[in-house]
């Protein structure tokens, strides 16, 4: 997403401030999330007149950095989505007799 925090966010706020019209990113209902996969909130209204601004349903519980980039899902990697060679785990059991 091309969202951005553009001011500190702190424990408690229901809405946060970011750097251009919210609405071509984000919709009433979606999740944001943080770089970190963390869940910032559920959206109940974006505002995009000056100063542009995401409302949360409830307040947020966690301190977010200016300049911080917002997400509409995950951006975490799944290690398990796919069938990739390099997600796979091969176990080699080897039974010895004594």
């Amino acid at each position: 997403t091309s969202n951005f925090l553009t001011s500190n966010a702190t424990n408690g706020d229901m809405s946060i401030q970011v750097d251009s019209d919210p609405n071509t990113d984000f919709s009433v209902g979606d999740k944001v999330y943080l770089g970190n996969g963390i869940v910032l909130g559920k959206i109940a209204s974006l505002n995009d007149t000056d100063p542009e601004s995401i409302t949360f349903e409830k307040a947020i519980t966690k301190f977010v950095p200016s300049g911080a980039a917002l997400y509409t899902s995950n951006p975490l990697p799944r290690v398990f989505a796919s069938n990739d060679k390099s997600n796979r785990i091969i176990l080699e059991l080897v039974i010895m007799s004594r």
